[in-house]
């Protein structure tokens, strides 16, 4: 076995892959079983080639926090066993921690519980309820902003939102509505700079009776 590639780090409930690389120097069938955390949880049985064999496990639901995985390989034709393992770890990071900012606070049930149905837990709270620190910012994987003003939310807010979009990685959701995007007065703010849209309001043009 010359390699064995994971992913560092992935959502719980998240299906990733494991891939190896076995090199043979005669053409056998050999079989392939990966443990995680010691525990065998898959089998392949594969006719190898002569040279570089490609191996793809898809895994589902491990643990959360660290996860060893090791795959061995038997054959009949092989009497090297100390190269026949090879291992990897992935970090499983736990429930998905969303921060759900809503300009109506009892209008937030709907997408909370479509969200909560997902496996997300779900942090509601007024547009006025926005952090003040990148601390507690960092506890959430996204913030979505859902019809709120920007009359709730700080010039010093929105600066510390768009440090944490582009300095720690998280994630930002603005949902249209009479108080988003332009007609919210987002237009020039730390916000609008972190978002892949443009919020200048169009002029009001003439139109024909």
């Amino acid at each position: 076995l010359e390699d064995l590639v994971v992913p560092a780090e992935v959502k719980r409930g998240q299906t990733f892959t494991v891939t190896a690389k076995a090199h043979s120097t005669v053409e056998c069938p050999a079989t392939f079983v990966l443990y995680r955390n010691g525990f065998k949880v898959q089998e392949q049985q594969l006719d190898l080639k002569v040279g570089e064999n490609a191996l793809v496990f898809d895994e589902t639901n491990p643990s959360d926090g660290l996860t060893k995985y090791e795959l061995r390989v038997t054959t009949e034709k092989d009497f090297f066993a100390d190269n026949n393992v090879a291992s990897g770890i992935v970090f499983v990071a736990g429930q998905p921690r969303i921060l759900l900012l809503e300009g109506e606070e009892n209008e937030a049930r709907y997408l909370a519980r479509a969200l909560e149905a997902e496996d997300v837990s779900v942090e509601v709270r007024e547009g006025k309820g926005m952090p003040g620190s990148l601390d507690e910012l960092a506890a959430f994987d996204a913030v979505i902003l859902s019809d709120v003003p920007a009359t709730d939310v700080s010039v010093r807010q929105m600066n510390l939102l768009r440090s944490y979009i582009e300095d720690l990685g998280g994630g930002l959701i603005m949902i249209g509505g009479e108080e988003s995007f332009a007609l919210g007065g987002y237009y020039r703010t730390a916000i609008e700079d972190a978002l892949p849209v443009r919020m200048r309001s169009e002029k009001k043009k003439d139109t024909p009776s």
